[in-house]
């Protein structure tokens, strides 16, 4: 008798194992296991669980709109921007930042990079509250726009991830997956629009190879105030401990906001990410700047008939018809001799090293478009930025070449060879008193660094 009942214990404990295996790995896309699952999964401890058959059991298909995922852990809405490269694929594919854009269609815009000869689909993984979503994620295909890139020989190139919502909820994070409901380990916040509105802003490539110039950071600064910038973008990829400190002084009084942008180690990429960089700054800044400006710290877009870049594009475009104005450049040499013209306050131009007043000579020869071009765009009709030309805009959206008699792009740096004719152009110098008061502020704060550089 004791034998019959221990054997149906056995049998009773066997089968209903099986029942319990059999409602744990059994991918239905019936909603109310949902409940019951979570049930299960708060009473145990997440990191005993096997994620991959935690999601695909969580799956629930809604058609025409992805995939929608339930867990019981979704990550917190506080997520923090963590400003360094998630691996989204075993050294395939990386993502950096996340942007909410609902300016047509609802759209998240991932800016990473990927290698050039991986041609796989990806998907995106969005949180959303769990009020808004049943389960909290939904999974969409992506669309991934490549930046063009000239350098290909590189492996790796930056690219948008493009994720298109299909729900009024606005989702709080993202990540990149190659399937479905796969286990994810990093999440990325998706930024939204901000409250902040201002006039330009100017975004700078990443400042690389411990770069120590103090004087043409403080020049570039000072010198871009008065030509209309309310904001700066710097992405760090590696400056001194005294770039950080002049850096810091902005950032502190509003004026300049610093990106950590982390060396890229997994393969080559284009000049430190640069192109992932502009558009990282064009989304940042889409909803709270009329204007960005895209040139870097030893540049300057010059008007010659009027002081300002906004009064520049008042008068060659009064009916605001275009979004992109594009400047073609024209180089000054700084290994060239200062200029032999006299003006009052020289010595203090000569003092703060000041390139934009000493060096009033270019080369004869003023490149086309878009070689070596820089621009302003209006970015709310920006979808992909260049280097040097805007790739993609909305529709209607108009490129306007800026006559180099009206305004040029002055390039500021050691030129190879001296053999082209030398023209002189002392435009720079309308802005002379300004700008040696604003040099003169600068350092009076800076006083206990060194001009030029550190070494």
């Amino acid at each position: 008798m004791r034998m019959r009942i221990r054997h149906a214990f056995s049998l009773l404990f066997i089968c209903g194992s099986f029942f319990l295996v059999l409602i744990w790995s059994y991918p239905t896309d019936v909603n109310k296991w949902v409940d019951t699952i979570k049930t299960v999964y708060n009473q145990r401890n997440v990191s005993q669980i096997d994620p991959h058959r935690q999601d695909a059991l969580l799956a629930v298909t809604v058609p025409s709109n992805g995939t929608l995922c339930g867990t019981p852990h979704l990550p917190s809405r506080d997520l923090r921007e963590q400003q360094k490269w998630i691996e989204i694929e075993n050294n395939v594919s990386y993502a950096f930042s996340a942007f909410y854009d609902n300016l047509s269609d609802p759209t998240v815009r991932v800016v990473g990079v990927k290698a050039y000869k991986v041609k796989r689909q990806m998907k995106c993984r969005l949180w959303f509250p769990e009020d808004d979503i049943s389960g909290g994620m939904l999974v969409v295909e992506a669309d991934i726009w490549t930046i063009p890139n000239i350098k290909v020989r590189y492996r790796f190139g930056s690219v948008v991830f493009i994720c298109r919502v299909p729900v009024t909820s606005i989702p709080y994070g993202v990540a990149m997956i190659s399937s479905g409901c796969e286990y994810v380990s990093e999440v990325l916040p998706i930024l939204s629009n901000t409250s902040e509105s201002r006039e330009v802003t100017i975004c700078i490539s990443p400042l690389h190879s411990k770069y120590d110039k103090l004087s043409e950071l403080v020049e570039s600064i000072e010198l871009n105030k008065i030509l209309g910038a309310n904001k700066f973008f710097f992405y760090n990829h590696s400056s001194s401990s005294n770039i950080n400190l002049i850096l810091k002084w902005y950032v502190d009084n509003n004026l300049a906001e610093v990106i950590n942008w982390p060396p890229f180690t997994k393969g080559g990429l284009t000049y430190f990410g640069q192109l992932a960089a502009l558009n990282d700054c064009l989304f940042r800044n889409r909803y709270s700047s009329r204007f960005i400006v895209n040139q870097d710290l030893d540049e300057f877009i010059t008007p010659r008939k009027t002081d300002t870049w906004v009064g520049l594009i008042k008068d060659i475009d009064p009916n605001s018809s275009a979004c992109v104005y594009n400047f073609r450049q024209r180089r000054f040499s700084v290994n060239w001799n200062d200029t032999d013209t006299e003006f009052s306050d020289k010595h203090l131009a000569q003092k703060y090293k000041s390139k934009t007043l000493l060096k009033l000579t270019h080369e004869n020869y003023t490149f086309n478009y878009p070689d070596r071009s820089k621009y302003i765009i209006r970015p709310l009709e920006v979808e992909l930025a260049g280097i040097h030309r805007i790739y993609r805009t909305r529709s209607g959206c108009k490129n306007h070449i800026v006559n180099p008699d009206i305004a040029l792009l002055h390039h500021y740096r050691k030129f190879p060879g001296n053999s082209k004719t030398r023209i002189a152009d002392d435009t720079m110098l309308k802005y002379k008193d300004r700008l040696l008061k604003s040099l003169a502020d600068a350092w009076s704060r800076f006083e206990h660094l060194p001009l030029g550089t550190s070494s």
